[in-house]
């Protein structure tokens, strides 16, 4: 699908302290590393808050991806 849809890089998402998630984590950053595709893990809580530092994150990744 990476192809088919000229992906220029992936945002993972993971709540905080969801083990099930946590274990494939490594494995995402290990297949994504070597498909040459950028990827961003962002741990985040169950509540809304620290939108600002998750929108800093992301802009960061953008910018660095160069769009």
């Amino acid at each position: 699908m990476i192809d088919d849809f000229a992906v220029d890089g992936v945002i993972l998402e993971r709540l905080m302290f969801c083990e099930l998630l946590g274990v494939e984590q490594y494995r995402f950053e290990r297949t994504f590393k070597e498909w040459g595709v950028p990827l961003l893990m962002l741990d985040r809580e169950y509540t809304l808050g620290g939108q600002g530092q998750l929108r800093t994150r992301v802009q960061a990744f953008l910018e660095r991806m160069g769009r």
